[in-house]
């Protein structure tokens, strides 16, 4: 039995497509149930008052520590703006340092709200 051009690209295309197949199925499926799973983990659990009020406070206690960082970095890099005016107090490769270190602990600090935002999200989820 001979083969025409047409049989013969339909088979090689079928051919490689299954190993297309099981490649992208095999990462997708792997994918869905973890995703599922860490969902499960954390998802809100339910908790007393006295627990309620205990975590209420500490995410309290948090968010002050946190708004007092905020304006901390905030005066900081008014600051270094301020001295990068005058151009007599910080030379500019001192002031591309600070202004990256300001930029790390902006970052940093972004994170960590993030981080706060959820556990609000949890605790509004529970009340």
């Amino acid at each position: 039995m001979t083969l025409t051009f047409a049989q013969y690209t339909i088979g090689a295309f079928a051919f490689f497509g299954s190993f297309l197949y099981v490649f992208f199925f095999g990462t997708g499926l792997v994918a869905i149930p973890f995703e599922h799973m860490i969902a499960w983990a954390d998802r809100p659990r339910s908790m007393n008052e006295s627990q309620f009020k205990k975590e209420k406070d500490r995410l309290t206690k948090t968010v002050e520590f946190m708004i007092g960082q905020g304006r901390k970095l905030h005066d900081e890099k008014v600051a270094l703006e301020t001295k990068r005016h005058d151009r007599k107090e910080i030379g500019l490769f001192a002031y591309w340092s600070q202004k990256r270190t300001n930029a790390r602990k902006q970052h940093e600090f972004e994170a960590n709200c993030i981080l706060v935002e959820k556990d609000f999200d949890n605790l509004r989820k529970i009340s």
